[in-house]
């Protein structure tokens, strides 16, 4: 049974989808919000309201943003959360273990996931919330700043928008919407995987499975193919934002060496020079090029993998990819001592 290609698959899918409907709507939320901000700032000016009073409306209406955000990321993160409670359980059932409940998940129980940090970068995703909406702040309280100080009534929100240099417009907007967006549902859905294996008797541990493409963390890279059989000890993706990332479960009565075997998993990248070549990866300077959003799509083709983890992996791949992925340093680290973790200095 192809056990992880079709489980993990659809795992993955689904949060890409989630996410993205997630990111759509929170990147209008910004947008609108933005709007209305400066709008409001265009008429407090032309009213010659006070400075000082402006700033905090500015202020205001920002932590009113931050509400609906999280709001907004709540309500798709329970949507996503109860999918992955439904389907890791189905997925327990197919494997073996018909009398799995599915993990009771609420809006209490996201928003205690949006706490919770991801251990490679020690920042949670309410963090990030606030992160976000503290750049807002920063960067409408200049533009509001500056439009006074030069005694001038700005009466055009693009006008603002182009004062603030990039950081308001509609593009750096939405990016940052997407990742935070991804990122949350990515968090609550592998949160909502991990609790539905560890609440069960018959699941004695979980494989760390990453993804074998260049995009990989250094961390998920090193951890990738990591089993435990303490659920306390297990590092719980996704670890850093736009982790890709989830965890394989392992029943009683199953030898580890059994479900590797049977795993299957996507490999994304090209595994040949000629490869490389024809897919214009492969340049004249013997370097690879990374593949851009538009070329990007050849390698996105799920093939059928056997198990290996990322480091057996990596070695089949060609040595001008390696180097590309590894950086020289460690690359010649990797070269001698065959150990991810020592090349790329990834701690225990």
């Amino acid at each position: 049974m192809a056990r992880n290609l079709e489980d993990t698959g659809k795992h993955l899918i689904r949060i890409l989808r989630q996410g993205g409907k997630a990111s759509k709507a929170l990147g209008q939320v910004l947008l609108d919000g933005r709007d209305d901000i400066l709008t409001q700032v265009s008429q407090a000016m032309r009213d010659r309201s006070p400075q000082v009073q402006v700033l905090h409306m500015v202020h205001k209406e920002v932590g009113g943003l931050q509400t609906a955000a999280n709001d907004l990321l709540t309500e798709h993160g329970l949507e996503a959360a109860q999918y992955q409670s439904a389907s890791s359980a189905a997925y327990l059932v197919v494997l073996g273990l018909p009398d799995t409940n599915e993990y009771r998940v609420t809006k209490k129980f996201v928003r205690e996931v949006f706490k919770k940090p991801m251990l490679a970068q020690n920042v949670s995703v309410a963090d990030l919330i606030s992160g976000q909406m503290a750049s807002m702040d920063m960067h409408l309280v200049n533009v509001t700043r500056q439009a006074y100080s030069s005694g001038s009534t700005i009466h055009s929100v693009s006008k603002f928008i182009r004062a603030a240099s990039g950081q308001l417009d509609d593009a750096t907007l939405r990016r940052k919407a997407d990742a935070l967006a991804r990122t949350s549902i990515s968090r609550v859905a592998n949160s909502t995987r991990y609790e539905t294996f560890s609440s069960e008797e018959g699941v004695k541990g979980v494989i760390y499975t990453a993804t074998l493409d260049h995009r990989t963390s250094n961390v998920c890279k090193v951890l990738d193919g990591t089993y435990w059989s303490n659920f306390d000890d297990v590092r719980e993706p996704p670890l850093h934002v736009g982790c890709r990332s989830t965890l394989v479960p392992v029943l009683k009565g199953e030898s580890l060496k059994s479900v590797k075997e049977q795993l299957m998993r996507p490999a994304v990248e090209p595994k040949s020079v000629r490869q490389l070549e024809e897919q214009g990866l492969h340049t004249r300077n013997n370097r690879v090029r990374k593949p851009s959003r538009t070329d990007r799509s050849p390698l996105k083709g799920v093939v059928k993998q056997k198990y290996v983890t990322y480091e057996q992996w990596i070695k089949t791949q060609p040595v001008t990819y390696q180097r590309e992925i590894l950086g020289p340093k460690a690359y010649g680290e990797f070269s001698r001592t065959g150990s991810l973790r020592k090349a790329l200095g990834v701690a225990e």
